[in-house]
This record gives C-alpha cells, sequence and structure tokens, in this order.
C-alpha cells in the first residue's frame, strides 16, 4: 500500500522529467546549432561532420520529445522511463568525460533558456533527474507486484 507522499513524489518525478525532457527535446529541435557548436570542442566529435552532427542533434531532440509525451500515458510510463534514464546514462558518461578531461565545452541542452561551461554540478543534476527516474520503475514495479497479488 503506497502513502500519499510516495504517490505525490511519483507525480512530481513525472512532471519533472516530462518538463525537462520536453524543454530539452525543444530546444535540440529549435537550435541545433546550438548544441553542435557546444560539442565541437570535445575530441569524440572532431571527425563527425557538422551536417550530421546536426541531423544526430534534431534526432536526439525528437526521440526525447517522444518519450517525454510517453511519461504522461500509464501504459508506456515504464518504457519511456527506462528509455530516458539509457539517455541520461549517456548524458552523465559525457559530462564526466568532460569534467575529467578539463575540456571547454559547454552545456546547451536547454539552449533555449541558458548555456553554461559544463561542470561537476551539471553531472550531479543529471544524476538527480536519473534517481527520478528511478523512483518512477520502482513505484511502477510496486503497482505491478500489489496488482499480481489481488489477482
Amino acid at each position: 500500500m503506497r502513502t500519499n507522499w510516495q504517490r505525490c513524489l511519483y507525480g512530481l518525478c513525472i512532471l519533472l522529467m516530462t518538463f525537462v525532457f520536453s524543454l530539452a527535446g525543444l530546444s535540440k529541435l529549435l537550435e541545433p546549432d546550438a548544441l553542435v557548436q557546444a560539442v565541437r570542442p570535445v575530441p569524440l566529435f572532431y571527425r563527425i561532420d557538422t551536417d550530421a552532427l546536426r541531423n544526430l542533434t534534431l534526432l536526439l531532440g525528437a526521440v526525447e520529445i517522444i518519450l517525454s509525451v510517453g511519461m504522461l500515458f500509464a501504459q508506456t510510463r515504464f518504457y519511456a522511463t527506462v528509455n530516458l534514464l539509457a539517455l541520461l546514462a549517456l548524458f552523465i558518461a559525457f559530462l564526466l568525460y568532460v569534467v575529467v578531461s578539463g575540456l571547454p565545452a559547454r552545456c546547451s541542452c536547454f539552449s533555449l533558456l541558458l548555456e553554461r561551461q559544463i561542470n561537476w554540478w551539471s553531472a550531479l543534476e543529471d544524476v538527480g533527474i536519473a534517481l527520478c527516474g528511478a523512483y518512477i520503475l520502482r513505484y511502477e514495479r510496486m503497482r505491478q507486484l500489489e496488482a499480481t497479488q489481488k489477482a
């Protein structure tokens, strides 16, 4: 049996992940060149053609929006969360690579609102979002277990 605060936290985590990924995806779709320029100093992206990197940015933005919409529906929430957590794991790995390497890359995931230098705080923010996703998965799993026990 879940308490009211658990249901409230579950709802807040859904709203947070939906908002964050919708905004990030929209930023990438509206200003793909901002992300291309932000990651260009990173050696991983030196050899990738600018047009290809721009297309990858557009694809990533579309995927983020699709998955964030999937967070809104109970039938697709679990799978959307799993996929968003996979994206977050890649983002966190990239941020840590940049921070540890001391590269001058900028974070422009939310270029519509802000752009800033990548630092440890950037990775911690993504870890916090990932914890919300983990809580959503845990909540969904507990709901499945309760449903099977009642049957």
